[in-house]
């Protein structure tokens, strides 16, 4: 369904007097005129065709429906072909004409006929014999030109699949070479990876060998440490005569040392260890190593002097003593002695173990060595192989493919062969070009499809001026749009806003609506009620005091009692439209303070106004100040409703000062005029003083834009609030209206 702003748009456009209408009907004018100037100007153009019937190759169809679908397919591009400069060319030079190949590719249409195997060729041009006869010649060179080119097809193709062929075999032979290849060298890499595994065996039974030699070494080289040690610490005991102190120490020493593996008797034994070893303990070098050790200032020989060994009977014990006269010097003697004999005495037992096992581990490190040297070939060498073996079965498939090849080539040659000894591909004319008798075009389709392009265009064009609009023009402009409160919408005047509608043509469509206005008020002001009422409008020429003066009649027609004040001291028109004198008004009352000596009575008995007086220099500081805030009180005790007229509220601050001293505040709108942000900058501004705003008159509204329903009788209307007004005779005397 439309959206009643697209229905009124439709409204419009169905109006005579309509902008948008006309934008359309002149669209749809100047569209029918170009198109009868073009056709006047264009000369008539006449059509030839033939049609060419395409035949495949028995050699290249199997059945009947193959023989269509190929003969469809070649209809496709012989038509792409027939239209091509070389034919073009060949027919100019034929039939001797001064045309360009581009000139007459523009006259010429060649399409294959739907689902058939046929082409039908046209040719346009503005005589009728020469568009038969360029389509005749066409089309016979084109008969010529495929004839041509299947000759040489067969020959061309032939040739190429012998070369293709011969660079296959090739190619096969250059396979057949890497295949063998990478065969022999996957070989040579076997064959060493087993010669070096076996090499690699070899290495680890030797190593194994040398491993337990070592372990065998080691464990004999450990046992030395047994053969001599110190099994009791240092004692010093005072020398017997006048020799100092003697330090002991005791050695076990392994007899082996000095009788091997004999059974000789272990009475002996420490003996001889003490007889054998003595002299070599007690030699320079071992008291040499002493002295330096301990930094004493005496000879190897001195030293020596005071060093005995003691054999200890029925042991393996020898008994290290030394003498010296201070006792601390003798006990670090023998200990430092002690020591010394069992480190060297250890260090020159072990020492051919020591050498063995380190020319064992010598050869392990060497074994150990070449095994890892070998596994590592061999993992390059298998690295190698797997991609040696990948790469031959990557060629071994590469061969495959080749071959597969080479016999799809062989394949192709038999049949080309064959099919060169049956009858290739022909195009015939199957229906001779005749001479047309009448022009192509449809003059009168042409001028109505250039109207129908016209309207639409206008159409277009009238609805996108129409979505531009900004300004308001219809209740939903103001309600939808912009959130606010239609009080009323007032029709447009025939003669404008001249004055009092309500008392010149009281039952026009103009003063039922402000009539309906009074009501709506009415029903607001029963729900939040109000004393005084600003009424101003967004700008200029909005009907603003016209609509105050209807409304104030509307109201005082429902029993009301209205005072009428004109706060515009700028324009004041009030006392023109009420007509009566526009001195000593609101200025002088606000001057002297005296509210009731200044309201003039009017023709309505419910209605009495206050004029703007003489008009003061200074409008705005008048009217903000204590003054009209007492003035305004006087007069709503007087009346039940005081309407105040205002200057536009975007065009000086008196509206903005006046709006927070009443009760609330109607603004009036022009439709057609006003436009959204205006109203919306009036709205931001009464919100900025705290004013009140009740709601929106739109003044002015087109008769084809308000209301669908009316009921008319000649110059009459009788007004459909009129049943209204008995009822709030009696409504509107409620407690609400009353003086508090």
């Amino acid at each position: 369904m439309l959206s009643n702003r697209e229905a009124v748009g439709l409204k419009w456009l169905a109006n005579w007097n309509s902008p948008s209408l006309r934008i359309v009907l002149g669209c749809v004018l100047i569209a029918t005129l170009i198109a009868c100037l073009v056709i006047l100007l264009i000369p008539p153009t006449y059509k030839s065709s033939t049609l060419l019937l395409i035949e495949p190759s028995p050699g290249l169809v199997t059945d009947d429906y193959s023989s269509i679908i190929a003969g469809e397919q070649l209809a496709f591009t012989y038509s792409q072909l027939m239209v091509e400069k070389q034919i073009l060319e060949t027919a100019i030079r034929r039939l001797e004409l001064d045309l360009e190949p581009e000139d007459l590719a523009r006259r010429v249409s060649a399409e294959p006929v739907s689902n058939t195997q046929l082409i039908r060729l046209s040719v346009r041009d503005s005589s009728p014999q020469n568009a038969a006869l360029l389509a005749e010649t066409i089309a016979d060179e084109f008969v010529q030109h495929v004839r041509l080119l299947e000759r040489e097809k067969f020959g061309e193709s032939i040739s190429g699949l012998q070369a293709e062929m011969e660079s296959q075999t090739t190619l096969i032979s250059a396979n057949q070479a890497r295949v063998d290849s990478l065969s022999s060298q996957s070989i040579a890499h076997g064959s060493k990876m087993v010669h070096l595994q076996s090499q690699i065996d070899l290495d680890r039974g030797d190593y194994q060998f040398l491993q337990q030699s070592y372990f065998v070494a080691q464990s004999q080289a450990d046992q030395i440490a047994e053969k001599i040690q110190i099994v009791e610490d240092a004692v010093v005991k005072e020398a017997a005569g006048s020799r100092g102190f003697s330090a002991y120490l005791t050695l076990l020493v392994d007899p082996s040392l000095i009788i091997g593996q004999g059974t000789y008797s272990t009475v002996t034994n420490s003996a001889r260890v003490a007889s054998a070893y003595g002299e070599i303990w007690t030699g320079e070098s071992y008291m040499q190593a002493v002295i330096d050790e301990l930094g004493l200032d005496r000879d190897a020989d001195d030293l020596a002097n005071d060093v005995y060994f003691e054999p200890i009977p029925s042991t393996q014990l020898v008994r290290l003593r030394v003498d010296d006269p201070s006792a601390a010097q003798a006990k670090t003697l023998v200990e430092v002695i002690g020591r010394n004999i069992v480190q060297t005495t250890q260090t020159q037992l072990a020492r051919p173990y020591t050498d063995r096992m380190q020319a064992l581990q010598k050869q392990m490190d060497e074994l150990s060595a070449q095994i890892e040297s070998a596994q590592a070939e061999i993992m390059t060498i298998s690295a190698q192989k797997a991609q040696i073996e990948a790469d031959l079965i990557k060629e071994e498939s590469a061969k495959t493919k080749l071959s597969q090849d080479y016999q799809v080539l062989y394949d192709q040659m038999e049949q080309l062969r064959k099919n060169a000894n049956q009858a290739s591909n022909s195009v015939m004319v199957v229906a001779q070009p005749s001479i047309p008798d009448r022009p192509t075009q449809d003059r009168l389709l042409y001028v109505l499809l250039a109207a129908l392009l016209g309207g639409t265009v206008g159409i277009g064009a009238a609805f996108v001026l129409d979505q531009l609009d900004e300004t308001v023009r219809i209740r939903q402009d103001v309600t939808s749009k912009m959130g606010l409160n239609l009080l009323g919408c007032i029709d447009a005047q025939k003669n404008g806003d001249s004055g009092l509608e309500m008392d010149v043509h009281p039952r026009s469509k103009v003063a039922e609506d402000f009539r309906t206005l009074a009501i709506n008020l009415c029903s607001v002001n029963a729900q939040n009620p109000i004393r005084t009422l600003l009424i101003s409008s967004p700008g200029m020429a909005e009907g603003k005091s016209v609509v105050t003066a209807n409304l104030a009649l509307a109201l005082a027609r429902l029993g009301l009692k209205i005072l009428v004040v004109d706060a515009d001291l700028r324009l004041p028109s009030l006392h023109r439209i009420f007509g009566v004198d526009q001195e000593n008004g609101l200025s002088e009352a606000l001057v002297s303070g005296k509210g009731t000596d200044h309201l003039k009575t009017t023709k309505e008995a419910g209605v009495k106004i206050m004029t703007s007086g003489s008009l003061p220099p200074n409008p705005s500081e008048l009217l903000n100040s204590k003054k009209l805030t007492i003035l305004l009180e006087k007069l709503s005790q007087q009346a039940d409703l005081v309407l105040v007229d205002s200057p536009p509220i975007l065009s000086v601050a008196d509206s903005i000062i006046l709006a927070g001293e009443l009760d609330g505040t109607m603004l009036v709108a022009r439709s057609g005029m006003t436009t959204r942000k205006m109203l919306r900058e009036a709205e931001e501004n009464l919100r900025q003083v705290r004013g009140n705003l009740i709601g929106v008159v739109l003044n002015g509204v087109p008769r084809d834009q308000h209301s669908a329903y009316r009921y008319e009788s000649g110059e009459e209307e009788r007004p459909s609030a009129q049943r209204w007004f008995d009822v709030l005779q009696y409504w509107v005397k409620t407690p609400w209206f009353k003086k508090k």
